[in-house]
């Protein structure tokens, strides 16, 4: 491959990519989060803190990074997991009412997956084999955290966080990951629109 070109900035045009991808996942999340789903977004006493807290305290720690000088995006990226499994969890558990019978996000190693599952893989595979073939990162660096870790990453600066890139050091699946949720609105629609039509067999 010759002639690629990369972006000037890295890091921070992966923390605009995840924090849009977080904030339509919430967006999509808030519209959908009613019933038995309500608590996994707006959270239930202690018990499930729910998308919105926990989004809110990693923009807060975030914040504060860049109050000294030093801004650091894994205060945000560190939300992500919560965030995305609630979201996953609201959209199975809005979409019962369809047909829907699986109660939970299945990763491929974990065993049978059923459906909506089966949907959701074939889509974030092909965004990956996209995203790998059409927008180009410069390789992450090695870098040493406070605590001895070691991650894969690009340096921040006073203005330009640091960010640890999150995918098996690709950083192109991370910028990928910025419509993942619509993406799995489409699908769960798609769905309900096969289950209505009664033609699940196409898939």
């Amino acid at each position: 491959m010759t002639n690629v070109l990369y972006p000037r900035n890295p890091a921070r045009i992966l923390t605009t990519a995840f924090k849009m991808g977080i904030s339509i996942t919430l967006a999509l999340g808030r519209d959908r989060a009613t019933g038995k789903a309500r608590p996994l977004y707006f959270g239930q006493g202690n018990r499930i803190k729910g998308m919105a807290r926990v989004w809110s305290s990693a923009k807060e720690e975030y914040q504060q990074t860049l109050i000294e000088g030093h801004p650091d995006a894994s205060k945000l990226l560190k939300a992500e997991n919560n965030v995305r499994r609630s979201f996953s969890r609201i959209l199975l558990k809005t979409s019962v009412k369809y047909g829907n019978t699986e109660t939970k996000r299945v990763k491929r190693e974990e065993g049978n997956k059923k459906y909506l599952n089966n949907l959701w893989d074939y889509s974030g595979s092909r965004l990956r084999d996209v995203t790998k073939g059409r927008y180009f990162f410069p390789k992450p660096v090695s870098i040493e955290l406070d605590d001895g870790t070691v991650v894969d990453g690009y340096r921040g600066s006073s203005k330009i966080p640091f960010y640890p890139v999150r995918h098996n050091h690709i950083p192109e699946l991370d910028f990928a990951d910025m419509i993942r949720s619509p993406l799995m609105e489409l699908k769960t629609v798609f769905e309900v629109w096969s289950s209505a039509k009664g033609c699940q067999e196409v898939y």
